[in-house]
């Protein structure tokens, strides 16, 4: 575990069992990994220990609790809800968010499963046993701005007492933005390894305001879903995304919502510690056409507002109506 300013950066043993039973899985039956996108299989000897340690007909029925998991944030939801020991930490767990999702069985059942699995296959003995491949991981933040102040969150979204964490894993990629149920927050990262190199590598910037995009997600979807029948153009905006190259994972009204603003609002929040950053054309040719009018507008409007809510309702929503225009 590292510590860079209020941002606690980890390899989550829970997570990264459950990874590695997805992993497990993929690697026996590879023809299901279009279901299973976000997992990553490196060609690294990490890989082909879990490969080597976890056998799939031992363990049918935690792989059919996985089978049926109706949302890919399932597991990382599941794992901060757990404490040392795989017991659920009523304190952190979000039951209802997870039983929305589960598709299968009980959480209570699955826990319990997880645990006599973890206990079975001697899994923190193979997790300490790696500390020093998960250290090389967490050293890759060092190139994080080394005045990252995450109260820049708390002011701009007016939250309190937020404790913030990174988890990584080379076992997935892209990004998760989940919560606890103390409504603490979590930047989920997949790194990549690059196999010409033989090397885990990052873009920083990118990184950091991968960062910034995932811990706004709580708060950006709750906003989006309070307030969505103010965005009366949202048909026509939705339906321009689509024809300028929006992906099926986001083709959703709200998701798009979701998306605009998190990514607007990231940008903004990022230029502090790179001012230089720009907002890529790959990203306008996700269908996110607006997303620099949008970021500018927020960037040079947000601090005349007491908080970001108020700024929402009473400008942004009527910002984004108009912003074809």
């Amino acid at each position: 575990m590292r510590q860079i300013q209020n941002l606690k950066i980890c390899v989550l043993k829970q997570y990264e069992l459950l990874l590695a039973l997805h992993v497990a899985y993929l690697l026996e039956f590879p023809s299901e990994k279009e279901k299973y996108d976000f997992i990553e299989i490196p060609n690294i000897d990490y890989a082909r220990k879990i490969k080597k340690m976890i056998n799939i007909a031992e363990c049918k029925s935690l792989i059919k609790y996985i089978q049926n998991f109706k949302d890919e944030s399932v597991s990382i939801n599941i794992a901060i809800g757990l404490d040392d020991c795989y017991e659920i930490n009523e304190r952190l767990m979000d039951r209802e968010y997870i039983e929305k999702y589960l598709g299968y069985g009980t959480l209570e059942q699955f826990v319990i499963l997880l645990k006599e699995f973890a206990q079975k296959i001697c899994w923190d003995s193979f997790f300490d046993e790696n500390i020093d491949f998960y250290q090389k991981i967490i050293d890759i933040m060092d190139n994080f701005p080394k005045n990252l102040d995450l109260t820049d969150i708390n002011r701009f979204y007016g939250l309190k007492d937020t404790q913030y964490t990174c988890v990584l894993s080379v076992l997935m990629n892209g990004g998760f933005g989940p919560k606890d149920k103390e409504e603490n927050l979590y930047y989920v990262r997949g790194i990549g390894y690059n196999e010409k190199i033989k090397k885990f590598e990052i873009d920083e910037k990118y990184l950091c305001e991968c960062m910034f995009h995932e811990f706004s997600h709580p708060v950006v979807n709750a906003l989006v879903d309070k307030y969505f029948s103010g965005f009366v153009h949202i048909d026509d905006i939705y339906k321009e995304a689509i024809l300028n190259g929006l992906p099926k994972t986001y083709q959703n009204k709200k998701v798009l919502l979701y998306e605009y603003f998190v990514r607007a609002n990231a940008n903004v929040l990022v230029r502090k510690y790179y001012p230089d950053i720009i907002i890529s054309e790959w990203i306008k040719n996700l269908g996110f056409i607006y997303l620099e009018k949008l970021a500018d507008y927020i960037y040079q409007n947000f601090e005349s507002y007491s908080n970001y809510e108020d700024f929402f309702k009473k400008e942004l929503v009527d910002f984004f109506n108009d912003i074809r225009k």
